[in-house]
């Protein structure tokens, strides 16, 4: 990699990623379960003689679950084995950002690696290694600056061109070279993580063919590349068969070549893991056309049940038909990506096993007949990721759904309206299966909220639906006292709640208790019309249903302290959960 480009790389770390919003609620991150003691100790037996240890592997791994870190602080300074069974739970999940900490887990994996190559692949000791289940690689950009003193600042670029370059060819050298090269040769060496499961990579680097080599070399069988770079067109060099049961896929070219050929690279990659994938999400954001031709032979995909397309321009549809097969349960598309992808979704007709479609199109409303919707009825989630059109809503897909659909059991819509029709709503409310519905008008991104919901009007139509479990109404807000004109600033101007003379008494803390027991005397209402529902999300307060058994009622109570714009929970919870959001 030429040393322009590098040094761009190490700049490309410290670009912050800008949500907008809040969105942490329904978004932690859950560490996959400890390991067996005999997997961790590699067939070692338990020696210690603690009480704790002569309780069956599996009742010892329900205990370590629920130990808070205090705890198996505590755990591992008992003896040897109480430590590899502490470290079981605590290294189960690895975050490589380029800190202190991690650093030094790599030179310590790096030594466990030699002293294997020197005892015929033997430790005198536990290894930290077992206990390993997944590795993320994202570098926090703080880290960057107190090494190197690199940062995206008026100070860094005040400095002269001599003192930046020395900067950043010092941070390349560290993270290149040493690193990045310190990671791959732990990959490329599988005893070493002998039980590594997934390997999430989030740097936004240039990465080489030989890293791609060391991971198919790994135990990993769940991968996520999400960030990464490529310079130049190039296959992955596997020469067996890479056993990936999920692979979450998308990949950056270089802006100085737009029309990068990505085919190489992705044919490979799917070719080598084709007979074993059962989860694949595949997005291309940049690079010129995919072509399948270097496929040879197109492979089938005999597992695949759950597929996300996004963004990708297919030169023909022979990959397309062998991933949109018969046994896919969930499909998440933009159907209208390319020429190729929209006449192949119009002429597919059926998917008979399918329960899932997130219809990820902007401007559906442009498409004439929805033909892939009408040919699978049989559909229980459905999600219409973009806003649409009313008129379109209302005589293609709301009546279609309320005629055909019998088994639809989630629906996620949203309005390109700033008001939801009552028309529209009474179609809703025809959809008697519904469990789940989230709705929402109005803009979509940024701090301006301009749906002025009717909750009465919402009620009178929703009251129908009594299976219903769950409600999102999202992008909603609501007038303050005397400022009805400034609703869409709800949220914003906090102050906005009485005239001038009280405004300077007037906190943003009192707006936040007023606006949570506004939405709990709402959610009270939707309790009363709607006996199923146990979960609901209104004023970006999501708030679960329970039962009060003195007052022999049910009431909300909020699950978050603040208000959360829930972007992640609600395409989960409506849509399905890839790996990308593992």
């Amino acid at each position: 990699m030429a040393r322009h480009e590098r040094a761009s790389n190490i700049l490309d770390l410290m670009m912050p990623t800008f949500s907008g919003t809040k969105d942490d609620f329904g978004k932690e991150l859950v560490p996959p379960l400890p390991l067996l003691f005999d997997r961790v100790s590699e067939g070692r037996n338990i020696v210690s003689e603690a009480p704790l240890l002569s309780l069956p592997m599996e009742i010892i791994a329900l205990i370590l679950r629920n130990l808070h870190s205090a705890a198996l602080a505590s755990l591992a300074f008992v003896n040897s084995d109480c430590r590899q069974l502490a470290r079981s739970r605590q290294f189960a999940s690895l975050h490589f950002d380029y800190s202190d900490r991690a650093i030094g887990l790599i030179h310590q994996l790096l030594d466990e690696a030699s002293e294997r190559m020197a005892s015929n692949g033997l430790m005198e000791k536990m290894a930290l290694g077992p206990c390993i289940r997944r590795v993320t690689i994202a570098t926090h950009p703080g880290w960057v600056t107190y090494r190197h003193g690199v940062e995206l600042s008026d100070e860094f670029v005040a400095l002269t061109e001599v003192e930046q370059n020395e900067r950043l060819n010092a941070a390349c050298e560290s993270y290149f070279d040493s690193y990045l090269s310190s990671i791959e040769s732990l990959l490329l060496k599988p005893a070493v993580l002998p039980h590594l499961e997934l390997l999430d990579w989030e740097d936004t680097v240039s990465l080489q063919p030989s890293f791609f080599d060391a991971m198919a070399k790994s135990t990993a069988r769940h991968l996520k590349i999400k960030g990464p770079s490529v310079s130049y067109p190039f296959r992955v060099n596997t020469s067996n068969p890479w056993p990936l049961r999920s692979l979450n896929l998308e990949m950056f070219v270089n802006f100085k070549d737009l029309e990068l050929d990505m085919s190489p690279l992705y044919t490979s990659l799917l070719c080598s893991s084709a007979s074993t994938l059962k989860s694949l999400e595949w997005g291309s954001r940049c690079g010129g056309e995919i072509r399948t031709d270097l496929l040879g032979p197109c492979p089938s995909f005999p597992l695949l049940r759950n597929l996300r397309l996004l963004h990708l321009r297919l030169v023909d549809a022979t990959l397309l038909k062998e991933l949109v097969q018969d046994k896919l349960v969930a499909l998440d598309a933009d159907t209208e990506s390319s020429t190729i992808s929209s006449t192949f979704f119009a002429n597919r007709g059926s998917v008979p096993a399918l329960e899932t479609f997130v219809w990820n199109t902007p401007h559906i409303q442009k498409i004439p007949c929805p033909s892939f919707l009408q040919a699978n009825p049989q559909i229980r989630k459905l999600n219409l990721q973009y806003a649409v059109n009313t008129v379109y809503l209302e005589e293609r897909i709301l009546p279609l759904l309320a005629h055909q659909f019998s088994n639809l059991r989630s629906l996620y819509l949203i309005w390109d309206s700033k008001d939801i029709p009552q028309t529209s709503l009474d179609s809703i409310s025809k959809i008697t299966t519904l469990e789940q519905l989230s709705i929402s008008a109005g803009e979509q991104y940024g701090w301006r909220h301009d749906w002025y919901i009717d909750h009465d009007t919402l009620r009178a139509h929703l009251c129908q639906l009594k299976s219903l479990k769950r409600l999102a109404v999202s992008r909603d807000t609501y007038s303050t006292a005397g400022f009805t004109k400034a609703y869409d600033r709800y949220y914003e101007c906090k102050w906005q709640r009485f005239d001038d003379s009280l405004r300077e008494d007037w906190t943003d803390e009192m707006f936040e208790i007023e606006h949570r027991e506004r939405m709990l005397q709402e959610a009270t209402r939707y309790i009363e019309v709607l006996p199923q529902l146990h979960w609901v999300y209104l004023g970006q307060i999501p708030m679960a249903i329970e039962e009060d058994h003195q007052q022999n009622t049910r009431i909300p109570r909020p699950l978050t302290l603040e208000r959360d714009d829930c972007w992640t929970l609600l395409r989960e919870m409506f849509g399905w959960k890839g790996l990308s959001s593992t």
